[in-house]
């Protein structure tokens, strides 16, 4: 199983009271723009950049808890590799770049190497 559904019906741990909760697991490198919800229920959305250790993002506050569950809908957005090269385009995903998540101010993340438009062992460099 790469991805798979997790479901809290009476609430996560961390949610409030009276809320069920549902997340997203990934056991990929992705990064990932997705919605959840229950059916006929308005969706809540996020991006989030999967590590590959089978983490999980969603929503904690997802809906009222009940015992007549509705079935819960993904709607994947999009989904991405680190880096995707495609034509004299580079799409890069910083989120999964290693040292992302601790980087401080002045610290840098780069990008694998890549081939473009003629250019060899190019890299993006950001300071987010």
């Amino acid at each position: 199983r790469n991805a798979f559904l997790r479901f809290f019906p009476k609430g996560s741990k961390t949610a409030p009271e009276g809320k069920c909760s549902a997340f997203l697991v990934l056991q990929q490198k992705k990064q990932v723009k997705f919605q959840l919800s229950l059916e006929g229920s308005q969706a809540q959305e996020e991006t989030y950049g999967f590590t590959g250790g089978g983490d999980d993002r969603g929503f904690p506050n997802l809906e009222e808890a009940s015992l007549n569950q509705r079935q819960i809908r993904l709607t994947v957005l999009s989904a991405h590799d680190e880096i995707e090269v495609s034509g004299n385009s580079v799409l890069w995903a910083p989120m999964l770049a290693r040292g992302f998540s601790t980087c401080g101010r002045g610290q840098r993340v780069e990008s694998p190497k890549f081939n473009v438009s003629g250019l060899r062992n190019a890299f993006l460099r950001f300071f987010p």
